[in-house]
C-alpha cells in the first residue's frame, strides 16, 4: 500500500528529494553490477545504470526517454507490463523469475512515492543469477548423487562436524542394527555397541593427538549387534579442511566379519596343515623306530635257528619260536592300528554288526594282552553273569578293549593288579578297565585321546600313541562314550559305555 502522505514521510524517500541528488543517485546506481533503471507510471525510461544501457543495447542517454515495453517481444511486453501495473496498483514491491535466451533473471520493481504519497516511479531491479542457479542445479545434482551413492552402498557412511552428527546413511541401521535418530541425537551413542575388550582402544584412538588435530582414523574392532552376534567393523575417517583448519570429518565404516571369519578359516587351515605335516613326520618316525624292533627280533631269532637250530634242544628252539610269534603278534598290532586309523580318516570302515559275547570277548582279549607281555600283572575279571549279549560289531570292539587292556598290562608292575568289571544300566552296558600302574598326569589327560600323543612318564616302554585315540574314535563310531580318570603314581580308570543295541 502507498505510504501516508504526513506520517510516513520520514519512511519512503520522495521523488524530488531523490532527484536533487542526481549526481548521487547515478553513482549509486552505476556502483550496482546489476542491471538498475526507473520507469515512470507509462513504462518510459527515467534513469539508468550502465549494466541497463548494455543489456539494452543503447547508451544510457539515447536509453532514457523511450518505453521499455519496446525492447519486448509483443508477449514479453504484455508480461511485464502487467507486473507494472501490479506495482502501480498495490503500491507494493513485485518480484519475479523470468528466462530469456538459456539466462535466468531475478526482476524486482518497487514503487517510488513523492512527498504527498503518490505513487510515480517505478525502480527496476534485473538481476542475472545464472551462474548462481548452475552452481544450486550442480550442488543439488551432487547432493542427490551423494545421497543415491551413500544411501545404496553397504558400508555406513557419515559427516560429523565438531560433535554433531550431521548425515549418517542408512547402512548403520542395517549393520549397527540401531537408528540413524539416535546417533543424530547423540552423536556418541555408537561407542555403546563396541565389544568392552575393544573399546579402550577404540578410544584411546579417537583422543589421540592424529584424530584430534589431523582427523584420522583407521582402525578394526568388534560390536555386538541388539540381537546378541558380534560383527567385525573396519572404520576410517578423513579430514576436510579449510584454510588448513578441520571443518568436517567424513567417515566410513565397512563390515568386515566376514573377511575375518575367511582370515580366521585360513589360519586355521595354516595350523591344521602344520599340524598335519608335523603328525606325518611323527608317524613316519614312530613307525620306522616301532617296526624296526620286531622286525630286528625276527630277524636275529631266525638267523640263530637257522644257524644253531639243529644244535639246540627243544626247549631252545622253542623260546626263540615264541620271540618270533610275539613280534609278528607286535607287527600285526601295530599295522591294524594304523590302517584302523588310515581307513577311518579316509571314511571307510564297513560296519558289520552282530550280537557279540562281550564276556568272552574280554577274556580273550585279556589272554592276548597277557601273552605279550614278559612280566604281567595279576588280572581279575568281575562280570555279574555269564554272558553279556550285546548287538554290535565284534572287530572294533576286539580293538577298544585290546588296546585298553594291553595298556593297562603294560603300564603296571607285576606286583600290582588290573581289574574288569561290566555291568548294564538301562540300554547300556558299561565296561569299567582300572590298574594301579603309572598313571597319566593331568596335563597329559587333556590331549591323551590325540594321535600320537604318550604321556610323560612313560619311559622306555614301546608305543605308537596311536591307541587311545583309535578307542575314542571307534568307540563314537558305536556311539558309546569313554572317560577316564587317572593319578599319577595311582593308577587309571577307564569307562566304556555302549548301547546294547547298536544301529548304524
Amino acid at each position: 500500500m502507498p505510504p501516508k502522505k504526513k506520517t510516513d514521510q520520514d519512511q519512503n524517500l520522495s521523488f524530488e528529494n531523490l532527484w536533487e541528488s542526481e549526481e548521487s543517485l547515478r553513482v549509486l546506481m552505476n556502483s550496482n553490477p546489476e542491471a538498475v533503471f526507473i520507469l515512470d507510471r507509462e513504462g518510459n525510461f527515467v534513469a539508468a545504470n550502465e549494466k541497463s544501457a548494455m543489456r539494452f543495447g543503447k547508451p544510457i542517454e539515447k536509453l532514457i526517454g523511450t518505453n521499455v515495453y519496446s525492447y519486448l517481444s509483443p508477449e514479453i511486453a504484455e508480461k511485464r507490463k502487467e507486473k507494472v501495473d501490479e506495482v502501480i496498483r498495490t503500491g507494493n514491491p513485485v518480484r519475479f523469475d523470468d528466462t530469456r535466451n538459456n539466462r535466468y533473471y531475478d526482476n524486482y520493481l518497487h514503487p517510488i512515492f513523492d512527498s504527498e504519497g503518490n505513487l510515480i516511479r517505478i525502480a527496476v531491479w534485473v538481476i542475472d543469477f545464472t551462474e548462481r542457479k548452475k552452481a544450486v542445479d550442480a550442488l543439488k545434482s551432487s547432493e542427490e548423487k551423494f545421497r543415491e551413492l551413500a544411501e545404496n552402498i553397504a558400508d555406513i557412511f557419515w559427516i560429523r562436524k565438531g560433535d554433531e552428527i550431521i548425515y549418517v546413511s542408512p547402512a548403520y541401521e542395517n549393520i549397527c542394527g540401531k537408528s540413524c535418530d539416535s546417533l543424530y541425537q547423540d552423536s556418541n551413542s555408537f561407542l555403546q555397541a563396541i565389544h568392552p575388550d575393544d573399546l579402550p582402544y577404540v578410544i584411546k584412538s579417537l583422543t589421540s593427538d592424529q584424530y584430534l588435530s589431523d582427523g584420522l582414523f583407521n582402525e578394526e574392532f568388534r560390536i555386538i549387534h541388539p540381537d546378541g552376534s558380534i560383527k567385525w567393523i573396519w572404520s576410517k575417517t578423513f579430514p576436510v579442511k579449510k584454510d588448513n583448519k578441520i571443518i568436517r570429518t567424513v567417515g566410513i565404516a565397512e563390515d568386515i566379519t566376514l573377511r575375518k571369519k575367511a582370515e580366521q578359516d585360513i589360519q586355521n587351515a595354516l595350523i591344521k596343515e602344520k599340524e598335519l605335516n608335523e603328525l606325518k613326520s611323527r608317524f613316519i618316525s614312530m613307525v620306522s623306530h616301532e617296526f624296526r624292533t620286531p622286525l630286528g627280533l625276527i630277524m636275529s631269532s631266525t638267523e640263530l635257528l637257522e644257524k644253531y637250530g639243529e644244535k639246540w634242544d627243544a626247549g631252545k628252539r622253542t623260546e626263540h619260536l615264541n620271540r618270533i610269534k610275539k613280534a609278528v603278534t607286535n607287527l600285526t598290532w601295530l599295522m591294524e592300528d594304523v590302517l584302523t586309523e588310515g581307513e577311518r580318516d579316509a571314511g571307510k570302515i564297513k560296519l558289520i554288526p552282530k550280537q557279540c559275547d562281550l564276556t568272552l570277548l574280554i577274556n580273550e582279549m585279556i589272554k592276548e594282552a597277557a601273552a605279550n607281555i614278559k612280566e604281567c600283572p595279576q588280572i581279575q575279571f568281575i562280570h555279574s553273569q555269564k554272558s553279556f549279549i550285546i548287538f554290535s560289531d565284534e572287530k572294533l570292539l576286539r580293538q577298544i578293549f585290546l588296546n585298553l587292556i594291553s595298556n593297562a598290562v603294560k603300564y603296571t608292575p607285576p606286583d600290582k593288579k588290573v581289574s574288569l568289571q561290566v555291568f548294564e544300566k538301562d540300554e547300556n552296558v558299561t565296561v569299567e578297565i582300572k590298574d594301579e600302574g603309572i598313571g597319566i598326569s593331568q596335563n597329559d589327560l587333556k590331549n591323551i585321546f590325540d594321535p600320537f600323543t604318550r604321556g610323560e612318564n612313560v619311559g622306555q616302554k614301546k608305543g605308537t600313541g596311536l591307541g587311545l585315540s583309535i578307542v575314542k574314535r571307534t568307540v563314537g563310531i558305536l556311539k558309546g562314550d569313554i572317560k577316564v580318570k587317572s593319578k599319577i603314581n595311582e593308577g587309571t580308570i577307564f569307562s566304556v559305555v555302549l548301547p546294547k543295541n547298536f544301529s548304524a
